[in-house]
């Protein structure tokens, strides 16, 4: 069929075909290309350039207007993680196919995590919202004390998953102001200090009932607005931190699933006879330990000493606007004082003035349950056998000798290849390694 492609027969077991021939086999024979699943995108506003600067020079006037300190500056943004994660964004389809479903994009089953990190670099602990009403709903007593211990918390919203107006206002009594008042210790702040909560424009957000909240409850709170469809380019969460979260929680899951499988047959289960433990309970109790896995990832140190060589520190330098970028030192800097007095009077006044928001707002009830409306960002096309340094070293720029074979940067992206190569990509037949196999 394919001549003399690559195999390898262990004594008394089936043939096993090399990556390579296997490839090469889905290509010539069943005429199938690896393709990206096909998905609408959302499209970033032609003016970006222009509000991600405005959004820049608020943060200029803000922190020079109140002197806050870097600590207390927190972006939050929800992420989506399914319960089984699923491939990559690639399948195997016909040449020329038009629709590429992907096996595992129906995983319903998924929570939300509430990710945030502040313009120190520090990612705070995740706050879990689970579908459902009763605590049964949520991970057990066992499962999230050790969670909970540093500073992780749960939540329920009887409608979905996603976030509500009141687990987001559970999130900021429960971390954001647990947040403030270590940092205020720790770096000896004055008791009174002000911070400003970086947000994107969801409608509860943006809702009137929100902010009227905030400005009643909590005064010392300023709300800064991540530009409208600009998510994917200047808002820290999106641009550092939700792909390499949900790469880490997949590796978690498919470490999960593995020890289950080597267990189950060390007991001497036939392969053929092994149930994976794939109940809503049974993965529901694995988050908590998930959750504080990624979280811990992403603040780990980058091989560089240093504060801006975190993971949080890069995402918010990485949301750039021109020659200005959302970093501490880059708002702070002379440059950007200089050019806020050089600005003009007219433009100056309109970054004092009130942040405009894509429309006024109402989430009528406030107990209403509102799904996330703006689209989740792709969390890259990164499989769990990716190494999770290398996803962290493509995402926060730096500079990578070597990938792994069949994988390509692109846009900033760690992604496989779509077209076959037979130079770049495929083993010769009499090259086959052991790890193929």
């Amino acid at each position: 069929m394919l001549g003399d492609g690559a195999v390898y027969q262990p004594q008394g077991h089936a043939p096993i075909f090399s990556l390579a021939t296997t490839r090469r086999f889905l290509q010539i024979e069943l005429n199938w290309t690896s393709r990206r699943g096909t998905k609408d995108g959302q499209k970033t506003p032609d003016n970006a350039k222009d509000v991600c600067k405005e959004t820049f020079f608020r943060f200029v006037y803000t922190l020079r207007r109140e002197d806050i300190s870097k600590y207390l500056i927190v972006n939050v943004d929800q992420t989506g993680t399914v319960l089984v994660p699923g491939g990559n964004d690639n399948n195997y389809e016909i040449q020329g196919a038009k629709q590429v479903p992907i096996h595992g994009k129906e995983e319903k089953r998924a929570f939300t995590a509430v990710l945030s990190v502040d313009l120190g670099g520090e990612v705070l602990p995740t706050q879990s919202v689970w579908k459902g009403v009763l605590a049964a709903s949520l991970p057990t007593i066992a499962a999230s004390e050790e969670a909970k211990r540093r500073g992780h918390r749960f939540g329920l919203n009887k409608r979905t998953y996603w976030s509500s107006f009141e687990t987001t206002k559970a999130w900021i009594a429960e971390i954001l102001l647990a947040r403030r008042e270590r940092m205020i210790r720790i770096h000896n702040l004055s008791s009174d200090s002000k911070m400003i909560l970086y947000l994107d424009c969801w409608t509860i957000h943006r809702s009137k009932e929100f902010r009227e909240w905030i400005a009643a409850t909590y005064p010392f709170i300023i709300l800064l607005f991540v530009p409208a469809n600009c998510t994917g380019i200047f808002q820290p969460c999106d641009v550092g931190l939700q792909r390499l979260f949900k790469h880490s929680v997949k590796q978690s899951a498919s470490q999960f699933f593995v020890k289950h499988v080597q267990n189950e047959r060390l007991k001497g289960i036939a392969p053929g006879k092994i149930r994976l433990p794939i109940k809503l309970g049974q993965l529901r109790d694995q988050t908590p330990t998930w959750c504080t896995t990624g979280v811990d990832f992403l603040n780990s140190i980058s091989k560089n000493d240093g504060d801006n060589s975190s993971i949080g520190a890069s995402a918010w330098r990485n949301c750039r606007a021109g020659p200005w970028n959302l970093s501490y030192g880059c708002i702070t800097s002379t440059a950007a004082i200089n050019e806020w007095f050089r600005l003009s009077p007219e433009y100056r006044a309109k970054i004092e003035g009130n942040q405009p928001l894509p429309r006024e707002v109402s989430v009528g009830n406030p107990g209403l349950d509102l799904v996330e409306d703006e689209e989740v960002a792709e969390d890259g096309n990164d499989d769990e056998d990716v190494p999770a340094e290398l996803t962290r070293s493509v995402v926060i720029g730096e500079s990578l000798p070597v990938l792994p074979s069949g994988y390509s940067i692109s846009e900033g992206r760690l992604a496989y290849n779509e077209e076959w190569d037979e130079t770049a990509e495929l083993q010769s037949d009499s090259e086959v390694e052991s790890n193929d196999f």
